[in-house]
């Protein structure tokens, strides 16, 4: 079975603790989906779904908070910029990702 970015984040949310520990830090899972992201790349194992995430996501960020920043910037500055609070930071980008996916990817 091939696992996704898709397959990734769902794991991640609803078992962060087990990854993370209790600290609520969106920088973790940005790294952990950074790292991710790059052991596929090295292994040539890109999925399409994956692919359009590393490509587009920022940039449908930008689209979608075009009023607080000058140009794309990485998913994690986005939401360490806009929020204080790390479990409203990593709320939102569940939130933001089920969005994303349902408006870009057709499984």
């Amino acid at each position: 079975m091939k696992r996704t970015i898709i397959d990734l984040v769902y794991l991640l949310k609803i078992k962060y603790e087990m990854f993370f520990g209790n600290e609520k830090n969106l920088n973790n899972l940005y790294y952990y989906i950074l790292g991710y992201i790059g052991a596929k790349i090295d292994e040539g194992v890109e999925e399409i779904i994956d692919k359009e995430f590393v490509y587009n996501f920022n940039g449908w960020l930008y689209k979608k908070y075009d009023d607080k920043f000058d140009h794309p910037v990485p998913w994690n500055i986005v939401y360490n910029t806009l929020f204080i609070d790390e479990e409203e930071k990593l709320n939102t980008f569940y939130s933001d990702f089920d969005d994303f996916i349902k408006e870009n990817i057709s499984e």
